[in-house]
């Protein structure tokens, strides 16, 4: 069977443990998480309710989002250690602003920020880079639905194209990242999951390391063309300052040095995004090469 005709499905551990997860996503859906050792320092800053982390202030990093009646913000706040050190946080707020989710044979209705709250314990289950939660709670807040989530700031961390515009790296580091990439997300769609925002801005960079950021929309698959199809030709559609060559570095790390599998795959993602008559000659070219 070729890679675009896999079929994803699930072992008997993992259906197990997603089970578990959504009947706690079921039976305990107002009880706050807050990672070990997060409390004291929560309390530290006086931050330790729901209340005080509503109304502290962030510096936003975006414009806030409009959902119908429903609201997202996203900022960044310096907390202070006990030990005299400061720990660099990003605190999403949401009001109204829900999403709808197939859990295990359950439909549930979800803060956006929950979603990602529980896609991020996912990627961590199988060991996928992403942001580290270290709070989540949902409330009332003067009669409005409301949800905080905080994460971890990823230190030292840039997006892909913030990394190349800064460091201006050499051609072989390029293509190595870009392998990194095309792998991480091959583990990615090996373990069942498209990420379904797989925008070069949520790709971030660290050395040799590479995460996911945004998983709010991230999701279960069952055949493998459907995460091909949505993750790969967003990423092909959005990395614009990638190359031909780029892409293919990119595609034939996926397929694992399969250059038959990686050129169907080219040809998949030409069909789904249509090149210029030029570009398409640079792409044949680039095959060539």
């Amino acid at each position: 069977m070729s890679l675009l005709q896999e079929r994803f499905t699930l072992t008997k551990a993992q259906k197990q443990a997603e089970r578990l997860t959504t009947i706690t996503m079921i039976n305990t859906p107002n009880t706050p998480f807050i990672a070990p050792d997060w409390q004291s320092i929560l309390a530290f800053n006086h931050l330790d309710t729901f209340h005080a982390l509503w109304q502290t202030a962030i510096d936003l990093v975006d414009n806030p989002n409009q959902q119908g009646k429903g609201c997202s913000v996203v900022g960044t706040k310096l907390l202070q250690l006990p030990n005299g050190n400061q720990q660099l946080v990003y605190i999403k707020k949401q009001q109204h602003y829900m999403v709808r989710r197939w859990w295990n044979g359950w439909w549930r209705k979800l803060f956006a920020c929950e979603a990602e709250f529980y896609a991020c314990n996912s990627y961590h289950a199988v060991n996928i880079a992403t942001l580290t939660p270290i709070y989540f709670e949902k409330s009332m807040e003067q009669g409005d639905s409301c949800a905080i989530l905080i994460t971890l700031a990823l230190d030292n961390y840039t997006d892909i194209n913030t990394w190349r515009d800064t460091t201006k790296p050499s051609i072989k580091k390029r293509y190595f990242i870009i392998r990194q990439v095309a792998q991480l997300i091959k583990n990615l769609h090996d373990k069942g999951w498209m990420h379904y925002s797989l925008y070069p801005k949520h790709i971030f960079i660290r050395e040799n390391e590479v995460c996911l950021i945004d998983l709010e929309k991230t999701r279960r698959f069952l055949w493998r063309w459907q995460a091909i199809k949505r993750d790969l030709s967003t990423l092909y559609r959005r990395a614009i300052d990638w190359s031909n060559k780029d892409a293919w570095c990119f595609l034939l790390a996926y397929c694992g040095g399969d250059k038959r599998t990686a050129r169907g795959l080219w040809n998949k993602l030409v069909t789904i995004n249509p090149l210029s008559p030029c570009e398409r000659g640079k792409c044949k070219q680039s095959l060539r090469g």
